[in-house]
């Protein structure tokens, strides 16, 4: 309860959490208008959230504010209350397969000195160690989506069917046959090996929407080691749920172990903790979300979902992961997101809206008045910054900045074609190793001839891989070429195929807000990690039945910065420490060379030249020390997915004296492969 001699006195009673020694959290609670007379008692409540990477160390302190000190004021009856907060389940949809009634009879389908496959008698399947202690008690399969409209959820205990062994492998075979889909698995097994390949094969009976398909593993030793999707695995204090990306787990004992790990193959994995389940999804939505604004000329921010897959009646699709059991793994190393070390990665991409050559050399450069990139005194190159920087290759319209820049600015939009020095300042950025790709060919929907001179350029003088979209919406105009309007449909995907155009932005995020207020006092994640592991959030992903082999990466808002001051709120020696700590992931999406100012990028000095913001400077400079450290991984799309991909071809296998066998499949040298591992030793 509060009480003031004075009415609406200008007070705040606030709540603020100290954490690794810096402020990790400050809210004020206004209490001007809940005084409204004097000698009262006035009652206020209010709540906050503390994520659950706070509560072991964080310090809460509250205090009244008198911040108008125009009179005296009272407190009392100070409660503070704590109570858990669960987070949302993105397992809800799961439907176990009952149990039959337990039976004692078994038969043994294979046996090597690392484990043993056995099939019960009610039809389960189980994996144990040699001494008969359960790795996996059951192995079922679950679907669920739409069949010609009709919701359906089904799930299936495999059923084991034939055995063929050649020479020393022995491969078992199993179904599951539920309405819409007949599932085939088989489990390969080596004579001396700990090393268990599945294969899955499903088939489609009729058209289906799928929501999820998964392999479903109850687990039944103790969970030892979960690798989660960061990189940073959990020994002890499991959270009651998971979204592990394509990382794993290893379960065990002291003696013996089983771990899965490293699935590119697959969808995601899973875990319910509470209910020793893995999920091994071998197609889910919220892995691989997609939206599309189709054409409508009377509509206007109409999007359509369309994450789910959709596979034809007699498709097939197929995936293969391996696991280990039987092994002594005290700690499975987990391939790092980055090469050499760095922990965290943070990635600029710059949308190419309503740009000047004066504020681009203003941002990049630090002065409008500087041409050449060896002179550059702040911006991105003076601090050695790369950016995914997209551009527009032409003005057929001649779109000037005259309205956008609220006639600050009246000469043309920026692009390739209309601007020489324009061009000649994307050729310094690009020799630095800035990426230059395409924001679209132009301002408005294009043409296929138009959109192929555009990418045949890129293709020649910048060789980017990666596409931002433009103007995306419903109307006629709206850059009908783009990814998430019609490109799928019409003429555009036929020319990034021919061009190599393959790492897509996708503003799923961003228009369906799915983290909203998911972050935690100007995080620099917008989905802050520390509340725990539960949300599908992948760093990039592919919609095979949606959108070919193209490969999306997503951003989850647009970066201002509404007073220079908040640089230093944003990007503060604290938040970076945070993030490096939970090994984030944060492509951002801004408009640092806007004509409009107030972004918060640039400004007129005192002689009415435009220059870098000193709070961006000083982000940058930071930034960069990061990077020199080690810790911070500045890089583009480009390089970032490069690296990625290519881990995806590495076949990793755990030998039996509990060394690790890589094998790189892929067409490239991997350079700075990069693991994280606990151990006493290594």
């Amino acid at each position: 309860f509060i009480l003031s001699e004075s009415v609406n006195p200008d007070a705040l009673y606030v709540v603020t959490i100290e954490n690794m020694g810096e402020i990790a959290f400050w809210k004020g609670i206004p209490l001007t208008k809940l005084i409204n007379s004097t000698k009262t008692w006035f009652r206020f409540s209010d709540s906050v959230v503390v994520p659950a990477d706070v509560t072991a160390s964080g310090k809460l302190k509250t205090y009244l504010w008198n911040s108008g000190r125009k009179s005296k004021l009272y407190i009392d009856d100070l409660t503070i209350a704590f109570s858990p907060l669960r987070n949302p389940s993105f397992l809800q949809d799961i439907g176990l397969v009952k149990k039959q009634k337990i039976q004692t009879e078994k038969k043994l389908l294979f046996k090597n000195r690392f484990y043993q496959v056995w099939e019960k008698n009610n039809g389960d399947i189980t994996i144990t160690s040699t001494t008969g202690e359960p790795f996996v008690q059951r192995i079922n399969y679950f679907s669920k989506g739409k069949s010609t409209g009709v919701p359906y959820a089904s799930g299936k205990v495999f059923q084991y069917k034939r055995k063929k062994v050649k020479q020393i492998k022995t491969t078992l075979q199993f179904e599951a046959d539920i309405p819409n889909e007949k599932v085939k698995l088989e489990l390969v097994c080596a004579k001396n090996s700990p090393k268990i390949e599945a294969k899955v094969l499903r088939a489609f009976k009729k058209e289906t929407e799928i929501e999820r398909d998964a392999i479903l593993l109850e687990y039944g030793m103790a969970l030892q080691e979960v690798l989660r999707a960061n990189r940073k695995p959990d020994t002890a204090g499991f959270q009651e749920e998971y979204w592990l990306d394509k990382q794993g787990f290893r379960l065990g004992n002291d003696s013996v172990s089983m771990v899965l790990y490293h699935l590119p193959e697959v969808s995601s994995i899973q875990l319910d903790t509470d209910k020793k389940l893995a999920v091994i999804n071998l197609d889910y939505k919220f892995d691989h979300p997609y939206l599309q604004f189709p054409l409508n000329a009377d509509t206007f921010d109409l999007k359509v979902d369309l994450s789910t897959s959709f596979y034809k009646r007699g498709e097939k699709s197929s995936a293969r992961f391996s696991f280990f059991a039987g092994v002594n793994a005290t700690s499975v190393p987990q391939f790092m997101k980055n090469p050499d070390g760095f922990l965290a990665t943070y990635i600029w991409t710059e949308h190419a809206d309503w740009t000047n050559i004066r504020t681009q050399r203003a941002v990049y450069f630090g002065s409008e008045k500087i041409s050449r990139a060896d002179s550059a005194i702040g911006g991105f190159v003076k601090y050695g910054i790369p950016v995914t920087k997209s551009v527009f290759y032409d003005n057929p319209d001649s779109i000037r900045n005259t309205q956008a820049s609220g006639n600050l600015f009246t000469g043309l939009e920026s692009t390739i074609k209309t601007d020489t020095a324009f061009r000649d300042f994307l050729f310094q950025l690009h020799k630095l190793g800035t990426e230059v790709c395409l924001h679209t060919p132009e301002q408005y929907t294009t043409t296929p001839l138009q959109l192929e001179k555009a990418l045949h350029y890129m293709k020649t003088h910048f060789n980017s891989p990666t596409w931002i979209d433009h103007g995306y919406n419903n109307l006629p105009q709206n850059n009908r070429e783009d990814f998430v309007c019609s490109g799928m449909n019409g003429f555009a995907s036929d020319l990034w195929e021919k061009y190599r155009i393959k790492y897509f932005w996708n503003p799923w995020y961003e228009d369906y807000r799915f983290f909203e207020n998911r972050s935690f006092f100007g995080s620099i994640e917008n989905c802050y990690s520390g509340f725990g592991d539960f949300f599908p959030k992948p760093d990039y992903w592919q919609h095979k039945t949606k959108t070919k082999g193209f490969y999306h990466w997503p951003t989850y808002s647009v970066l201002y910065v509404e007073r220079e001051g908040l640089w230093d709120y944003y990007f503060s020696p604290h938040q970076f420490s945070v993030f490096i700590a939970n090994r984030g992931v944060e492509i951002n999406h801004c408009y640092p060379a806007w004509t409009l100012p107030g972004k918060g990028f640039w400004k007129f000095n005192a002689n009415g030249t435009i220059v870098a913001m000193d709070g961006f400077n000083r982000t940058l400079k930071l930034m960069a020390a990061l990077r020199d450290d080690k810790l911070l991984n500045i890089t583009t799309v480009q390089e970032f997915m490069n690296y990625r991909l290519s881990l995806e071809k590495v076949d990793y296998s755990l030998l039996p004296d509990g060394r690790i066998l890589l094998t790189n499949s892929g067409d490239h040298t991997i350079k700075g492969l990069s693991f994280a591992v606990k151990g006493s030793y290594v």
